[in-house]
């Protein structure tokens, strides 16, 4: 059971506000990060969607660039 928990979380699609409360960032922050093209995101049905696992990597890359 764990590892189907690893790998839903690794497919999990994030709504802008649960990236948001993930992130540990206003939601205003996350949408300014986004429409710079800053964040890895994308679009269904017109609303902003974004990939945990995609979220993670992109983290560890702005930690590593310190």
């Amino acid at each position: 059971m764990e590892k189907e928990d690893k790998k839903n979380s690794k497919r999990q699609i994030m709504t802008t506000k649960e990236a948001a409360k993930y992130l540990g960032i206003h939601l205003v922050t996350l949408y300014r990060l986004i429409k710079k093209g800053e964040i890895p995101s994308f679009r269904i049905g017109g609303l902003w969607r974004l990939k945990k696992d995609l979220l993670d990597d992109w983290i560890l890359k702005k930690i590593n660039k310190k």
